[in-house]
């Protein structure tokens, strides 16, 4: 066997292997992509702002606390989200 085919060949074992990968956002709880973009979405239409810092986790908390009062049947997830982030998990 060639070189360029054991190369062609290892390639495409390495392109299958990081799409199957990227399909699932947040391995913790195992949530696709879209879903954790919508949950984003959904805590940053109630206020919370990822990229300040200095008031993580209070901010995240406070978001949750308003989008469940706006939408209380998306409270389960959104506290799912928040364990995983608290014990390191993937971010969103």
């Amino acid at each position: 066997m060639s070189l360029l085919r054991k190369f062609t060949i290892l390639f495409g074992a390495c392109i299958v292997c990081t799409s199957t990968t990227s399909a699932v956002a947040d391995s913790a709880t195992g949530r696709s992509r879209a879903q954790v973009v919508a949950e984003l979405r959904r805590l940053e239409a109630a206020g919370y702002n990822p990229n300040a810092n200095e008031e993580y986790p209070g901010n995240l908390q406070t978001a949750e606390h308003r989008a469940a009062e706006l939408d209380p049947s998306n409270s389960e997830q959104a506290g799912a989200s928040a364990k995983a982030l608290k014990a390191g998990g993937a971010t969103p």
